[in-house]
């Protein structure tokens, strides 16, 4: 072969190779921006989830303060702790009365139920305080709690709760 053939051989293989490396080249920046966009959509998504999250705790204290609602309901407007006593022992003598809605020995039972609608509420209030920091919400509540602590243990009804359940 001659010289002239070797170098137009070896220039068409060198220009070869140059254009297969930028189609490799263009590939590449396209991947990178399909990356980049998914990335951008993951980054979306995460927040998406994120605000879910933050929606579903509001929703578990809503849902948990309209039971302690229902639960405060139930209990009368004022009582003793004698009554809940004498109620719990009647239970504990005749089980069956807690089946009787008009019977007062509901009293120990609703007690129970409001006891633990309290809880749940703040299992729901500790999940998503940081949610509700410095708000409205957040003052009526500890309010709400220093009131409820009396009338659990005494029967002073909170007034408050009617306050914050407006809100």
């Amino acid at each position: 072969m001659e010289d002239k053939q070797i170098a137009l051989e070896a220039m068409l293989a060198a220009k070869d190779s140059a254009h297969w490396a930028w189609w490799t080249m263009a590939a590449t920046i396209f991947s990178v921006l399909i990356s980049l966009g998914t990335l951008g959509m993951a980054f979306g998504a995460l927040d998406t989830w994120r605000q879910q999250e933050m929606l579903k705790l509001k929703m578990e204290f809503k849902r948990s303060i309209l039971e302690l609602s229902y639960s405060l309901g139930n209990m009368p407007r004022s009582w003793s702790y004698i009554q809940v006593n004498q109620a719990r022992a009647r239970l504990n003598v005749s089980p069956e009365l807690a089946n009787r809605a008009d019977d007062d020995a509901q009293i120990y039972i609703n007690k129970i139920a409001l006891q633990k609608a309290f809880n749940e509420s703040m299992k729901a209030w500790i999940m998503c305080e940081h949610l509700l920091a410095e708000t409205e919400v957040e003052h009526l509540w500890s309010k709400f709690q220093g009131e409820f602590r009396p009338y659990i243990m005494r029967g002073e009804k909170p007034i408050l709760f009617l306050l914050f359940l407006s809100r």
